[in-house]
């Protein structure tokens, strides 16, 4: 409506007239002609005039009872309210409106900062039901409340605002309000009982709190605007409009993870696809980090919020899974995310909290943990064809807790750990070998306690655990040592390769500065044959020939070789067996024929890790050998059999390879259903074998029951060679740990060379140099080839455990275990423990071995040798002695 002129006086020249009546009968001026106003607008606007004149104000005002000029309110009325005209409302006084300020300042000021300060100290909400304000900017949102509550109590006080301005920020107020009010609607009645317990529920009540107060402030507001002539408060919908969609986009990322993710676990294996591609188009990978850590808690928005009260729980085991298959990278491989709650600020930090300590995971690893000192010492007996490799670590801990150092170490082709030793108060300490669960549970036992264990048990093929608990805190440091006997990996009679042990995975960091000390021995020379300018050559005496130097950790973790020289006429060795000294274990290397399998299946990884690879694994399709069928399977989102199997011809060779080098890599992939499907096909034929070409993988994501129980059923047929592009954990294969089925492919550096180098076998069908063990009486047989040490033996035992472990004749698994404990080694049966007294041995029903039944990397002289030379030091003493009493004196 549009006002003349006339028609603004007459309004006007009345409320002045009822300024000083009200002024008298101690009522609020301001507020009782913001209200007259207000309705004769509204009585106006009822009339729908489009131009609103003299005569119209006159008329309503003669409808209200206009007082005459000088006329008083009636004398006894109520001082703190006055009847408006023609018996209107009441309006509150001076000291009313004095409460309403204060009450508002406290509840729309004070409590919301308060709040808005204790959750981001605390956290509190965020560790208990949801985070409200999960970042910066949702901080920032909830800040405006209580700015936007201030002003308009100064807007009221002072009577100086811009209408516009004003009404614009109050309404991001109530739509911020409102919104958080919807939040914490489900737990608003609990939130009541809660604040006799030190105020805690005024958290979940403030944002209705500061709802009811900006909406009565808005109100005042719009009144005091009428009265004054300022016009009309601008709507409050457009600014909670606003609101809205500014916090949806600020939760989206969170809403589509959650969304993703419940579509990712749903049993329907169609869903799960599409939620990993949702995820890993759209999802933010932070939000999917921060939930590999944190509890399953529904998030801001409304329609995550719905979904995480009412969709299904996804376990934390769950979201690392999905986080893996998302980026290809397992969560404990990236720096984690900082979390609040109740600890200084924070509800878990990563980098303190050990999630692993004790159990069967390596986990994430923790800060002020780290690898102090390493040493490497080796001997190789190059005519016998074994080496012994000690691997000394000393690790240290600058935290302020106690530390478990976890790792996951990579031992040379067909290698077994043969000691295992740990320094406590200085002095070494040999381990106890028994069954895996035997070992287990003392060491956890002794871990509750915070005493001094280690532990080393088997994670797949030639892959052991070692753990280490506890690094003491505050610099303290925590020695021990590891002791690998291998063979040498044979390519002609007169060389043989030694592959260097090396982490795969680790809860400890290793600074940029740390080398390996590394030093191997030979009767003969020994040559670097993975590149490396710091291991020297030398011959320090007539024969004994060396290796030495140091390597970088990045050098270590790329898979070091060494190469051998060794006499190519010496095909025989022998060893006593050091726990029966009427038998001896005889060695003779033999050249194998390499008989070509019927049917190849190949399982290829389609995660992202296998893009470098692609290259190599066209370049060893190419080897196939005629006549054979082969097939390729790839392990992806969804399985699929990308070649199907057929005879092995050029153009089907090429396109087979044409087929691979169209694969999107990306991701992480379960590889379990793709050996399933692979298992069941290469069964078709006697004489198959699987082939598994993969990256890494650190995360096992479906139960490998299925697929042991197949192999377990049928032994023999097919078989799986493992080969893994690149060093890093194998969950699958752990699993498969003790299946004679199953076998890591040989790689000394290159994996698509020693793809090259299987296929190649079957094509050519020649023959292949290989270890031929067994145990008989002494003196059954002359005796042949040269004598050398009780790694002979250790060999031999390794490969009967493996037999016996894998038969599924009753009493078998109990003999494995029983051999493997007799010889001291660390087996799929067996682990290694090493406890600080012989209370905790007798308590686990553990006996430890000792240091002379132990192998060295140099060996000590034997008792009756130092007997002998004791008696030599005495006779030689005396004979000196009596030199001196003949002497004569001068």
């Amino acid at each position: 409506m549009e006002w003349t002129d006339t028609a603004n006086n007459v309004l006007d020249e009345y409320l002045e007239r009822m300024q000083s009546d009200l002024v008298a009968a101690g009522a609020d001026p301001d507020e009782v002609s913001a209200d007259l106003r207000r309705h004769i607008h509204e009585e106006l606007a009822g009339l729908n005039l489009h131009i609103v004149t003299q005569q119209d104000v006159s008329r309503v005002l003669a409808k209200m009872g206009v007082p005459e000029k000088g006329a008083s309110i009636e004398s006894g009325s109520d001082p703190q309210s006055t009847p408006g005209p023609a018996g209107g409302k009441k309006c509150t006084g001076g000291r009313g409106a004095s409460f309403g300020i204060a009450a508002a300042t406290i509840f729309g000021v004070v409590l919301p900062i308060i709040t808005l300060g204790f959750e981001l100290i605390s956290g509190i909400c965020g560790s208990t039901f949801f985070d409200p304000i999960p970042t910066l900017w949702h901080a920032l949102l909830v800040a405006t409340v209580p700015a936007a509550n201030a002003w308009a109590i100064f807007a009221l006080i002072s009577g100086k605002y811009q209408l516009k301005a004003v009404g614009w920020v109050t309404g991001i107020a109530v739509g911020v309000s409102l919104y958080y009010a919807m939040v914490f609607l489900p737990i608003t009645p609990v939130a009541v009982i809660g604040i006799v317990y030190f105020g805690i529920g005024l958290i979940p009540l403030a944002p209705l709190c500061s709802l009811i107060t900006i909406l009565r402030l808005r109100s005042r507001l719009r009144r005091n605007a009428l009265s004054q002539g300022k016009g009309q408060l601008p709507n409050g919908w457009r600014p909670v409009l606003l609101v809205f969609v500014v916090i949806l986009l600020l939760d989206l990322p969170q809403t589509v993870a959650l969304i993703g993710t419940q579509m990712a676990v749903s049993p329907n294996e169609s869903r799960q696809v599409a939620g990993i591609k949702v995820l890993r188009n759209l999802a933010n990978r932070n939000v999917l980090l921060r939930s590999c850590y944190r509890a399953n808690r529904p998030i801001t928005d409304i329609v995550g919020f719905t979904v995480g009260l009412f969709g299904k729980k996804v376990s934390i085991n769950e979201r690392q899974n999905i986080y893996y298959r998302v980026t290809g990278v397992p969560f404990n491989a990236v720096k984690p995310p900082r979390m609040r709650g109740l600890i200084r600020g924070e509800l878990i930090n990563p980098d303190e909290w050990d999630f692993g300590q004790g159990g069967d995971q390596v986990s994430a690893r923790v800060r002020g943990l780290e690898l102090e000192q390493s040493r490497m010492d080796g001997i190789v007996d190059s005519d016998a064809g074994t080496v012994y490799t000690e691997w000394t670590l000393v690790f240290r801990n600058d935290s302020q807790s106690q530390r478990e150092a976890r790792a996951e170490i990579l031992l040379p082709p067909g290698a077994v750990v043969s000691r295992l030793t740990l320094w406590v108060d200085g002095e070494e300490r040999e381990a106890a070998y028994s069954g895996r669960a035997k070992v287990k549970a003392a060491y956890k036992r002794v871990v509750q306690r915070r005493r001094d264990p280690v532990l080393v048990t088997t994670s797949g093929p030639d892959q052991v655990l070692m753990q280490c608990f506890p690094v003491p805190p505050n610099g303290g440091t925590m020695k021990t040592r590891v002791g690998i006997t291998s063979p040498l990996v044979l390519k002609r009679h007169d060389q043989g390769l030694m592959r260097l042990p090396c982490f795969t995975e680790r809860n400890f960091n290793i600074s940029g500065t740390l080398r390996h000390s590394v030093w191997i021995e030979a009767g003969l020379p020994l040559h670097s044959f993975t590149e490396a300018a710091n291991l020297k050559a030398e011959q320090p005496q007539k024969n004994i020939f060396a290796l030495r130097g140091e390597l970088t950790a990045e050098e270590l973790a790329g898979i070091f070789t060494i190469l051998a020289d060794r006499k190519e006429e010496l095909k025989a060795a022998w060893a006593r067996d050091p726990r029966d000294e009427g038998f001896v274990v005889r060695q003779v290397i033999e050249e194998e024929a390499v008989q070509a399998p019927e049917r190849i299946v190949f399982v290829i990884d389609g995660s992202a890790r296998m893009e470098e690879a692609r290259a190599k694994m066209a370049t060893g399709l190419r080897k196939l050998p005629d006549g054979i069928e082969f097939g390729v399977i790839l392990a992806s989102d969804e399985v699929c059999e990308l070649v199907d199997v057929r005879t092995v011809t050029k153009q089907g060779i090429e396109d087979a390879i044409k087929d691979v080098e169209s694969v999107k890599f990306q991701g992480g992939c379960d590889n379990v259903p793709a050996l399933i499907m692979a298992w069941d096909i290469a069964a078709e034929k006697p004489n198959s074998v699987i082939v598994w070409l993969h990256g890494t993988q650190p995360i096992q994501m479906q139960d490998t029951e299925a697929l042991l129980q197949r192999w377990e059923r049928r032994p023999g047929n097919p078989r799986l060679y493992d080969l893994q592009f690149g060093a890093g954990p194998n969950m699958i294969a752990k699993n498969l740990d003790g299946m004679r089925a199953v076998s890591r492919v040989p790689n000394l550096g290159n994996p698509g060379i020693a793809l090259e180098d299987l296929l190649l076998a079957w094509r050519d069908r020649g023959t292949r140099l290989d270890y031929r063990r067994w145990r008989e009486a002494s003196g059954t047989t002359e005796e042949s080839g040269k004598e050398s040490s009780a790694h002979v033996a250790r060999l031999w035992v390794h490969s009967e455990v493996l037999k016996l472990a894998s038969s599924l004749q009753a009493g078998d698994q109990q003999k494995a275990v029983e051999l493997a404990t007799m010889y001291q080694l660390v087996t799929p049966v067996s682990g290694a423990v090493v406890l600080e007294n012989a209370q905790q041995y007798e308590e686990a029903g553990l006996t430890p071995s000792s240091a002379s039944d132990s192998p060295r990397v140099v060996p000590e002289p034997g008792t009756w040798v130092l007997l002998f030379l004791g008696a030599v030091v005495i006779l030689l003493s005396r004979r000196c002695q009596m030199f001196r009493s003949e002497e004569p004196v001068r």
